[in-house]
């Protein structure tokens, strides 16, 4: 709350009438949102779609940006969804030969750092987009099972990585990146390029 109070402070400060209802219409349907996350996936878009609008108060260019904006946001939660289980690095960094070990659980803080990142999605419960597909396929149960226990056993996560593989449901989540991403490139393409904003489409779509 004190960190949403300071952004409407900075922004109040910039002098637009219309920039403290800007604000309050998207943190209340964020706000909405959250009692119903599995059912309402635009958080990301949602702050994208504010910041769009209060550029365009002190912009010129009064085009109709809405649907990018929104997938755009979309896009990066996909991604966000799809690293969260298939962050290699932080697999690879899991202490597989001691997580198991006495004095190593007795060390609560390391367990917690080495384990924290490496699909926290899990830990916390998510219906991501890889979960919600896995759902919907024959076997999808023991994803469910394991979501359901919000596990924070690197060992339990990685077979849920390796269930949700074998059901097709990592590589349906790229593959509906990849054609997003293609939608972006041609979407700002129409409105006349925007090499700021492909340049960073370019450098995510390196973690693909």
């Amino acid at each position: 709350m004190h960190v949403m109070t300071l952004c409407l402070e900075k922004l109040l400060s910039l002098g637009h009438p219309m920039i403290g209802k800007l604000y309050c219409e998207n943190f209340l349907e964020n706000i909405r949102g959250q009692g119903k996350e599995i059912y309402w996936r635009e958080q990301t878009g949602n702050m994208f779609n504010l910041a769009y609008k209060v550029m365009q108060l002190f912009s010129n260019d009064k085009r109709d940006f809405t649907k990018l904006v929104k997938n755009l946001g979309l896009y990066f939660q996909l991604c966000d969804d799809y690293w969260n289980l298939v962050n290699i690095e932080a697999l690879e960094e899991l202490p597989d030969a001691n997580i198991h070990n006495k004095s190593y659980k007795n060390n609560t803080k390391d367990v917690k750092a080495e384990t924290r990142y490496f699909c926290e999605d899990l830990t916390e419960g998510k219906f991501t987009l890889p979960i919600i597909h896995a759902a919907q396929q024959e076997g999808g149960e023991v994803v469910l099972n394991i979501l359901r226990q919000r596990t924070r056993d690197p060992d339990r996560k990685k077979f849920c990585v390796s269930v949700l593989e074998s059901l097709g449901s990592i590589k349906y989540t790229r593959d509906q990146i990849i054609e997003l991403e293609k939608w972006l490139r041609n979407e700002i393409n129409n409105f006349g390029g925007n090499p700021e904003l492909s340049a960073i489409i370019d450098e995510m779509t390196l973690y693909l």
